[in-house]
């Protein structure tokens, strides 16, 4: 088949054909390296942003730190291991260490599993805003 103006076709191992080109070859190298520029008025109004979302995320970190020290505490309290605790939860052991050591948030169904395992095990009330607390 004659293929006209067209870049040749290889056949690479297992890999099907692609074009022998340079996918970035449109762009010069200066283009590729410049940083945006930012606008004067337009700065503020980002950096302001940039510190709301880092307040936020500073928040959600404390939060899941302080459910995880709860998780802690009553998975002493029941005398748990982290298998027994995943066992017990029916969540992953690697995602309950996670939530202990305050690296995730869990989700608020995820909350109410924990809190019904430690309520039935303690045989008292938990729920899930304790856990929270």
């Amino acid at each position: 088949m004659y293929r006209a103006n067209k870049k040749p076709r290889v056949r690479g191992p297992g890999r099907g054909n692609f074009l022998l080109s340079d996918h970035r070859n449109d762009t010069t190298e200066t283009q590729r390296r410049a940083k945006p520029k930012r606008d004067r008025r337009m700065g503020r109004l980002n950096d302001m942003r940039d510190a709301d979302t880092l307040r936020k995320k500073i928040q959600e970190r404390a939060t899941a730190e302080r459910i995880g020290k709860n998780i802690e505490k009553l998975k002493k309290e029941c005398g748990w291991s982290f298998n027994k605790l995943a066992e017990k939860t029916g969540i992953d052991r690697t995602l309950s260490l996670s939530h202990v050591h305050g690296k995730s948030k869990p989700h608020p169904k995820t909350l109410k599993e924990y809190a019904q395992a430690f309520a039935k095990e303690l045989a008292r009330q938990i729920t899930a805003n304790d856990l929270e607390q």
